[in-house]
């Protein structure tokens, strides 16, 4: 049981979170004039400065974890409406922090947040780094239109935390290096309420994480932008359950410099069973799995465990057999219409990044 810092507004208040991991049950930056005007009108530019911010509550989140995990099938978890182009995803998120300054976030990569601060004295971007707790207040909106009609929300961060959790890598546990922001959401830009864009259960927080890329509707990761994701969604819990942060490169004895970010992808896959690669889920919520790497940063299934199959970035490589037998697709991982098959040729000898397993 550890403290964490909980920041909420323009105050930095003492918090404390107790993260109790033993179940089942995670999910897991103006000037004047024509260049003023030209910002402002940009697609997701901030919404007219309001220094009020709500004060959120200490809270207590109790989440539970074991090395046996509910997968599920979205990949952010959010309650904002569905759209062609999902919410909270983009090439930018530009608004205001409380005081009115306009930044223009470029990366989010844990503990680092990589933004531009447009200096109305010189009409030009420049860089900066910025701490997470500095995000408190941020304000911004997005535009999502279909056919011929278009629809603009309005965001803003109303507390961010240090995540205390452990995720189930034996020497690499710790979640310090992930933070947790409360995105809420509103229809106009300056609401009476503001509601949760994440839905809070039962061993579950109503805060996410922010990560580097955004998914394509075949589930492919493209770089470049940003998605938030809640602590329900499969790309949270591949990064605080199973520890697959995208940010982070770890330095292995034997292996050398490992990247995250392949395994991460892999786990997204793995999770929401989607075999075929093209972003469909072939599960249900609630079903447990576990899951073990080539590199043994989680360990190998126990004795007794049933190995369901085997996943790089791009999907299954083998299939074993099908988490749900009737969601089994037909692609060529599998040989319908049984559940069990052997890999596609054109995939056989691709090393698999992770392993999915069961206890029967």
């Amino acid at each position: 049981m550890k403290p964490f810092a909980s920041f909420t507004g323009s105050r930095v208040s003492a918090a404390r979170t107790f993260l109790h991991l033993n179940s089942s049950r995670a999910a897991m930056l103006l000037p004047a004039g024509a260049l003023l005007s030209a910002l402002l009108a940009a697609p997701q530019t901030c919404l007219p400065n309001d220094q009020s911010s709500q004060r959120v509550q200490r809270e207590r989140v109790h989440l539970q974890l074991d090395k046996h995990h509910p997968q599920g099938r979205a990949l952010t978890a959010t309650l904002l409406p569905a759209r062609e182009q999902p919410w909270l995803e983009g090439e930018r998120l530009r608004g205001r922090l409380e005081g009115g300054r306009l930044v223009e976030i470029t990366t989010f990569a844990g503990e680092t947040v990589h933004a531009r601060r447009f200096e109305a004295t010189t009409a030009h971007w420049t860089s900066l780094r910025l701490h997470p707790s500095e995000l408190v207040g941020l304000r911004w909106s997005e535009s999502r239109c279909r056919e011929n009609a278009c629809t603009r929300r309005w965001f803003r961060i109303a507390a961010v935390a240090r995540d205390h959790s452990q995720n189930t890598m034996p020497a690499h546990g710790s979640n310090r290096d992930v933070w947790l922001y409360r995105v809420e959401s509103a229809s106009s830009p300056n609401p009476k309420t503001w509601q949760p864009v994440c839905t809070r259960t039962p061993g579950d927080t109503d805060m996410g994480i922010f990560v580097p890329g955004r998914w394509a509707h075949d589930g492919s990761w493209h770089a470049g932008g940003y998605t938030f994701s809640c602590a329900r969604g499969v790309i949270a819990k591949c990064a605080r359950t199973w520890g697959y942060k995208p940010w982070r490169t770890l330095a292995l004895p034997e292996q050398g410099s490992v990247a995250l970010r392949p395994l991460h992808l892999a786990c997204v896959r793995a999770a929401r069973a989607d075999y075929c690669g093209d972003g469909v889920s072939h599960t249900r919520d609630g079903v447990r799995i576990g899951l073990s790497d080539r590199y043994s940063l989680n360990p190998t299934a126990p004795p007794g465990a049933r190995i369901e199959s085997r996943f790089d970035e791009a999907g299954a490589v083998h299939v074993f057999r099908a988490r749900v037998l009737a969601l089994a697709p037909s692609c060529d991982q599998i040989a319908a219409p049984t559940a069990v098959g052997p890999p596609r040729p054109s995939r056989q000898t691709l090393p698999a990044l992770l392993e999915v397993w069961n206890l029967p």
